[in-house]
């Protein structure tokens, strides 16, 4: 696609949900003991603070309870400057997170999708840069997700590809983020994997800083 400057990283808006008291029940990697939900939502509010200090208007949605993971509303949603796709995250207990997040979307675009078919998309795991969004397949993002999420890119004018992410990664983007302007910041178990991914390596045509991954 064309190089859109910005893409990756300048920002209007911004979704956020409060932390539930029910975070305690949320979905780790590592189990390093229960969230305090006071402690979560002290933190999320400071996050919040800082999003509009940076000049961002931010819509904070209520807590919900029955989804210990809704904070992190990245996952169940996609947004591009004038559209949005209502995701569908691969595990159980954050099915229903799409449709809760569906009007706060409707409310900002004029234009949003959803996910087609029964695959399986999870935010976690897309990396929008600014000429290429990356969906890293993982236990969260199948392949007939992914797919179908590219092809909807497709047809909005958006160069999508499909990568492998690195065994023993949970998300894509938990082991790699862009800072813009073709710099992307990934841990060492990422940038040496060389995932594979449809044409060139990917890794090798960008500027890379590397970092252990118990710096991220």
């Amino acid at each position: 696609m064309t190089h859109r400057a910005g893409l990756s990283f300048q920002f209007t808006h911004a979704i956020a949900r409060t932390p539930a008291n029910s975070v305690a029940n949320g979905i780790r990697a590592v189990d390093s003991g229960d969230p305090s939900g006071d402690k979560f939502r002290e933190e999320h509010g400071l996050y919040i603070k800082a999003l509009q200090e940076a000049g961002l208007s931010v819509n904070v949605l209520p807590a919900l309870e029955a989804y210990p993971d809704s904070c992190f509303v990245e996952d169940p949603a996609f947004c591009l400057p004038n559209a949005a796709i209502q995701l569908r995250p691969g595990t159980e207990s954050r099915l229903g997170e799409g449709a809760e997040i569906r009007a706060a979307l409707d409310s900002v675009f004029e234009t949003v999708a959803v996910l087609a078919g029964e695959g399986h998309v999870d935010g976690g795991d897309v990396l929008t840069l600014d000429d290429t969004i990356l969906i890293g397949l993982s236990a969260r993002t199948d392949r007939e997700g992914a797919d179908a999420f590219a092809k909807l890119l497709g047809d909005w004018g958006y160069q999508a590809e499909v990568c492998e992410t690195p065994r023993g990664v949970l998300h894509f983007k938990t082991a790699c983020s862009t800072l813009g302007d073709g710099v992307i910041l990934a841990t060492r178990v990422m940038a040496e994997s060389g995932f594979s991914m449809d044409g060139p390596s990917w890794l090798c045509r960008k500027e890379r800083i590397t970092l252990p991954m118990s710096f991220v």
